[in-house]
Formats: C-alpha cells, sequence, structure tokens
C-alpha cells in the first residue's frame, strides 16, 4: 500500500485516472467525505461533519442508497406522485405492504397474480395497449363461481348484493354487497366493499357510512334488540388500507 499510495496520488496530481480520485468521487455521491491523506482514511458526512466510523461505513451506504432511490422515485412522474402520497398518508395501516415478505414460500403463480391485479387497478396507458381485451373469464374457474344471492338456516340469512326487505319506500338505498343477519347473537352486520383510488379511501368510506343511514334505521325498527353494524372495508387501488379495515376483518371472521 505504501508503493501504491504515493503512485496513485501523483496519477491524480496530474490528472490522469486515479482510484483515489474514483473513490473520493463514488463517496461523495452518497454524502461522504474522503480524504484519504491519513493510514487511516477519515470519513465525514458532507451534512453535518460528523465523523463515520470505518466499520459503520457498509450500513452508512446502504441507507444512503436507498436515501437516493427514494429521492429518484419521488421525482418520477405518476409512481412518484402517488408514493409519495402514500407515505405521507398517517392513516394507512402499514402492515398491509408488509405481509408478503412473511410469506417465504410464495408460489410463483400468487405473486405474478397479485402483479396482474396491481396493473388492472393502476390502469395505466401500457396495460390498455398490451393487455385489455386480452383476458377472458374462462382463463380462471375461480371467476365461474360466485356465492349464491340467499343462504338461510335456523341460525340466520345471509345476502350477496341482494336488497334486505324494506317497509318504507324512503329507502333507496338498501343494496349492500353483503349483508348478515345473526338470529343467535342478535346482529344484523351489513358489509361494504370498494377500491377507490389512493386518495379517495378515507372519503369513499364516508360515503358508504351515510349512503346507509336510513337502511340501518330501518333495520333496527324491523329487528327491534338486534345491534346494527356496518362494516366498510375499503382497499385502494395499490393495496393500502386504513387501520379500521384490520379491526373489521378481525371482528368479522375472528383473525387479524
Amino acid at each position: 500500500m505504501e508503493v501504491v499510495r504515493p503512485f496513485e496520488e501523483r496519477s491524480e496530481e496530474m490528472g490522469r485516472r486515479s482510484m483515489m480520485k474514483d473513490a473520493k468521487k463514488y463517496a461523495s455521491e452518497f454524502g461522504l467525505n474522503l480524504p484519504l491523506v491519513h493510514l487511516q482514511p477519515l470519513i465525514t458526512c458532507l451534512t453535518n461533519d460528523l465523523k463515520v466510523p470505518v466499520k459503520k461505513i457498509g450500513m452508512w451506504l446502504k441507507t444512503a442508497v436507498k436515501e437516493r432511490d427514494v429521492e429518484e422515485l419521488k421525482a418520477e412522474g405518476w409512481q412518484g406522485r402517488l408514493l409519495t402520497e402514500r407515505w405521507e398518508d398517517q392513516e394507512v395501516g402499514y402492515e398491509c405492504f408488509s405481509w408478503m415478505s412473511e410469506w417465504k414460500t410464495a408460489p410463483t403463480h400468487t405473486i405474478a397474480g397479485l402483479q396482474e391485479l396491481y396493473q388492472q387497478l393502476l390502469q395505466t396507458k401500457v396495460y390498455h395497449q398490451k393487455k385489455t381485451g386480452t383476458h377472458t373469464s374462462e382463463d380462471n374457474a375461480a371467476v365461474r363461481n360466485t356465492p349464491k344471492p340467499l343462504c338461510e338456516n335456523r341460525t340466520g340469512k345471509a345476502l350477496w348484493d341482494m336488497p334486505p326487505y324494506a317497509e318504507h319506500a324512503e329507502v333507496r338505498n338498501n343494496r349492500t354487497d353483503c349483508t348478515v343477519i345473526d338470529k343467535e347473537r342478535k346482529k344484523v352486520v351489513l358489509v361494504e366493499m370498494s377500491c377507490p383510488w389512493v386518495s379517495n379511501r378515507e372519503v369513499k368510506c364516508a360515503e358508504k357510512t351515510n349512503k346507509y343511514a336510513l337502511l340501518r334505521y330501518e333495520l333496527s325498527r324491523r329487528y327491534p334488540g338486534y345491534k346494527i353494524e356496518q362494516h366498510n372495508n375499503i382497499i385502494d387501488a395499490l393495496g393500502g388500507s386504513s387501520r379500521r379495515v384490520k379491526e373489521s376483518i378481525r371482528q368479522l371472521v375472528g383473525i387479524g
């Protein structure tokens, strides 16, 4: 190293290519000052002039690379605007983005299916040009299996996209996505689902609640003593959901 150092320093002074010069330039791109004049290099941060331990330089560079990628992503067109709005959303439940990282053995077709849904929901120009019209319902057997509009037994009744009986004509909005009448627990549950745009998630939730206010009142009169609940499961076009959705799913199916 004692032989190489003078040679590289001389090359740098004469304006030729030098490993030391390249190292300084590389470090400056990540906010580091790297003066290679000591036996032990002294690395400092350009923003606050703090010393960076040599043993932690790898962690520092990893963080700097991540921050640089984030800034580059923010500067992009539609994707930058969408993700910036998502990062600044205080109501979003961040666990809805990390669940796939816990599934270490996720099948390839599952990941491919999620990517397909992501592209369909975004509705970009490229998607319209390349994929619109190429998919049919016959490609997926699950699409052909739809739930029955009415299921009923001695313990309850479930209506799927079917209006419950209403005595008053004022109740025009009475067609919820799913209505469950639990006779054992004396509870009527209205379930609404929607997939709005990113910035419209909270607005859509309020709209659903106000839309079926008269229906909830009518059901409370039709089923005296029953508890009337409405759950709005709103998941936006990029897969984001508020923390209320997780609590709603936990109440509905007992998990989460």
